[in-house]
């Protein structure tokens, strides 16, 4: 749950300047799908694409999930102290740069006069 509110404070900096944040979400979650393992095991894709899954915490969700509660997970094997490792990492450096983020959106709408529209 936090990892997921740290992209949605993500999300709301970006709809505080551009009162829309909908196709961001929308290609988030694409890209979540992808990168994470949802679709296909993470030994699939090339070498040179591997390392972006790791900036999606659905990565560490999906594969901790699976080694939990699988026999025979895959061939992209994670522990799940691994896997919550990685999910406590990728949610304080996104929720950092999203609260960062948020913070400096509000600044500069203040400046603007954005935030009459709210």
């Amino acid at each position: 749950m936090a990892a997921v509110s740290s992209i949605g404070i993500l999300s709301a900096s970006l709809m505080v300047l551009a009162k829309r944040s909908q196709p961001v979400v929308v290609l988030y979650g694409l890209a979540a799908s992808i990168f994470g393992g949802a679709l296909f095991s993470l030994s699939q894709p090339p070498d040179w694409l591997r390392p972006f899954s790791y900036l999606f915490p659905h990565t560490y969700v999906l594969n901790g999930v699976r080694s939990a509660l699988m026999d025979d997970p895959g061939t992209f094997v994670m522990t799940v102290p691994d896997a919550l490792l990685g999910l406590g990492v990728t949610t304080v450096v996104i929720g950092g740069v999203g609260l960062f983020l948020f913070h400096r959106s509000l600044q500069v709408a203040r400046e603007l006069g954005l935030l009459s529209g709210y």
